[in-house]
């Protein structure tokens, strides 16, 4: 029987694919990943001093911009064949421990350590006591906490003909800015809670080049991307979920 390997690639293999992609890969990669030329310089912009964080960028930004069945194991695969990395697509398609490493199996426990682990904890429901918490607040133990979960890629995609400032702060109120020209995205990875975004429209009459006015905020606690559009009056602006996996789709 064929061996059956996971459908979608995770954020651990597109990580350590990135780490084994040479930086002369990375136009004909994103070419073929289907991201503009325009996309391609401003993710290298960005990254500039990192080419591995831009190959991992456009690695994940087509992992969350296509539907679960063109972003297959199979598909990635075929593209990394396609811009002459043929052995980094075989080791993705059969899974190899490079690319994907195997979890490691807890060791056996010893005799004593199995007794200890059959013995039932009592748990009693008591209130924190300063001293037991030292200066921490409840904020900040809810920051701690958030901190050590998984971050994932928040999309912004910018559907008007105007440059943007958006302004991306999560629960944590870690502040991401980024500056999109018309009919651009970009992915910020932020951890799991709630997100607030607030776009402002370009301004030649501020000292920063931007209205101090949002002109659309929206706030959301679910994980979700974002398009910044112009309203049906064509001088308003909103902004509106994604759907997941599409990134230019509003959600209805």
């Amino acid at each position: 029987m064929a061996t059956r390997y996971p459908r979608r690639v995770d954020e651990v293999e597109l990580e350590n694919l990135a780490a084994r992609i040479a930086p002369s890969f990375y136009q004909q990669l994103g070419t073929n990943l289907g991201i503009s030329y325009a996309q391609l310089e401003q993710v290298k912009t960005k990254h500039q001093l990192d080419m591995k964080d831009a190959i991992k960028d456009i690695l994940v930004c087509w992992q969350y911009d296509r539907s679960t069945v063109e972003n297959t194991r199979e598909t990635l695969a075929d593209i990394l064949t396609k811009s002459g990395l043929r052995q980094l697509g075989d080791q993705l398609r059969k899974c190899d421990e490079e690319i994907r490493p195997k979890e490691t199996k807890p060791a056996r426990p010893t005799s004593q350590q199995a007794t200890a682990s059959t013995r039932p904890e009592i748990h009693v429901n008591q209130t924190p006591s300063a001293q037991s918490t030292g200066s921490r607040g409840l904020g900040d133990i809810v920051n701690m906490v958030s901190s050590l979960l998984p971050q994932h890629q928040s999309h912004i995609y910018n559907a008007s003909l105007h440059t943007l400032r958006v302004i991306l702060r999560d629960q944590n109120n870690a502040q991401t800015t980024r500056v999109l020209p018309p009919k651009q995205y970009c992915c910020i990875p932020t951890p799991w809670g709630r997100v607030a975004v607030s776009a402002f429209k370009k301004s030649g009459s501020t000292s920063d080049g931007f209205e101090s006015k949002p002109v659309a905020q929206i706030a959301d606690n679910s994980d979700r991307s974002f398009i910044v559009k112009q309203g049906s009056d064509g001088e308003s602006f909103v902004l509106v979920r994604s759907v997941y996996g599409h990134i230019y789709t509003e959600e209805h």
